[in-house]
């Protein structure tokens, strides 16, 4: 009988209130942040910015949730601003949605694609410019008799 091999967990790194961090943050799993961090978190699922939670830097994940406060630029799959999220800079997703009471002061684009989802970002552009082409052209001046 074959022995079962063990599962890997993968743990949550907290940032308790209270707590200051500067620098990287790197890690699988989710992040949350109840303390401030300055500096880049990175993280491979979700990282949550609670109410008592400061972040200013950049954040990678695939999922972001801010209820707290994030000044620098955000890149996920999907981002949410919960009701008492300040977001202000840079938010490049594919899903974004605020919630009421939820501030976000900057720009947001979409996620920046490969080469093999670069049709997805083409077929935006031409949409972006959609409507300009679809203005009448302005009639032909009148020459005086």
């Amino acid at each position: 009988m074959e022995s079962a091999k063990p599962v890997k967990a993968i743990k949550d790194t907290f940032v308790s209130q209270g707590t200051q961090l500067t620098g990287t943050i790197e890690g699988q799993g989710n992040i949350i942040v109840e303390g401030v961090i300055e500096g880049s978190l990175t993280c491979s699922h979700q990282v949550r910015i609670e109410p008592t939670g400061q972040v200013k830097g950049e954040i990678h994940a695939q999922h972001i949730m801010i209820n707290g406060s994030v000044e620098g630029s955000c890149h996920a799959d999907s981002l949410t601003i919960q009701p008492k999220g300040h977001m202000r800079g840079d938010i490049f997703t594919d899903e974004f949605s605020i919630e009421k009471g939820g501030v976000f002061v900057g720009q947001s684009q979409l996620m920046p694609q490969t080469a093999a989802g670069a049709g997805k970002v083409t077929a935006l552009k031409t949409a972006r410019h959609a409507p300009a082409e679809a203005t009448p052209p302005l009639p032909e001046p009148q020459q005086a008799k």
